[in-house]
């Protein structure tokens, strides 16, 4: 693949508003055909009843091939956030679409957290791209049990994460996302022990992607891979279609540094 950039960002989609999320997509939109991405991760997006947001996505973005969690129920759960892998449209670029690969624990569900998509580029060489929103766990104010449940899902991600996603080394990895986690965090580090941290802070506006209710600054959103750098753009905050900054990488072949 002819890689350009990868972007990460996070749709505002809650709470449910449709101006709101139509002004977010709207952003998106307008970023993309900016920066002229090779592939976008999309964090928050609501598909809408009968798909009337993705659908409208589509219409205005042709030139990407858009993949979703497998498992997702389109009229019974319009109104959920999915994540979205947007993807550059290639001739001779052949996908595999992995997102069911994770063993899921019988009683949790969490292929809707991640999108994991192989593809073999022209010469031959395969490649994966791993697209996640990890479970958040500042739930306060929520029953119990439901709190209990989201630490369990969230064990059970991050554990399938570093034991099927992390261990193939003949495979050229990204993984980006948000992450709901700076680079204090255990499971941060532990990919960062297997594939470098891209951002440079030298080379970015911000430090921080994330202001959270509170008024403390967090980075959440990272893109973690073997070469490259990426840096954080305030613009989607600024322009007020985003609560996240975005993630911008540029891959070491066309950024030298």
């Amino acid at each position: 693949m002819e890689t350009s950039k990868f972007i990460s960002i996070n749709l505002r989609g809650w709470p449910l508003n449709h101006q709101r999320h139509l002004d977010s997509i709207n952003g998106l939109v307008s970023l993309v055909r900016k920066e002229q991405p090779a592939v976008v991760g999309v964090q928050e997006f609501v598909p809408g009843k009968s798909k009337w947001y993705f659908n409208k996505l589509k219409e205005v973005l042709p030139d990407y091939i858009f993949f979703t969690p497998l498992n997702y129920d389109w009229e019974a759960h319009w109104r959920s956030a999915i994540n979205l892998l947007l993807v550059k449209r290639e001739k001779g670029i052949s996908f595999v679409n992995k997102t069911l690969a994770l063993p899921n624990d019988p009683e949790l569900d969490f292929s809707g957290l991640y999108n994991w998509l192989e593809y073999t580029d022209t010469d031959g060489l395969k490649h994966e791209i791993f697209h996640m929103h990890a479970v958040q766990l500042s739930n306060d104010g929520k029953p119990i049990e439901y709190q209990k449940m989201r630490l369990k899902l969230h064990n059970a991600f991050w554990q399938a994460v570093h034991e099927q996603v992390l261990v193939n080394n003949n495979i050229s990895l990204i993984i980006m996302g948000d992450f709901n986690a700076d680079s204090t965090d255990v499971n941060i580090k532990l990919i960062g022990s297997v594939l470098p941290d891209t951002f440079r802070e030298s080379d970015s506006p911000v430090l921080f992607s994330y202001i959270d209710p509170a008024g403390n600054s967090h980075r959440y959103d990272h893109i973690f891979a073997t070469s490259g750098r990426s840096y954080l753009d305030p613009a989607p905050v600024l322009a007020g279609y985003s609560d996240h900054a975005a993630v911008i990488y540029e891959p070491q072949h066309q950024c030298q540094i």
